[in-house]
């Protein structure tokens, strides 16, 4: 998931938008493997509530 955690930040896109552009037809497993690959949700690191990965 290179292309995730750069898009979450800097697009204005939803996260089904960004996980349909990954490849992920799915935005929960998308939002699951973000959180097992970076530690927090998609919401938690667009916010900056997270550590930069």
């Amino acid at each position: 998931m290179p292309r995730g955690p750069h898009g979450i930040r800097r697009s204005g896109g939803s996260v089904a938008e960004i996980a349909a552009q990954v490849g992920y037809r799915n935005a929960g497993k998308f939002a699951a493997a973000f959180k097992k690959a970076t530690g927090c949700t998609p919401l938690e690191y667009r916010q900056e509530a997270c550590p930069k990965t």
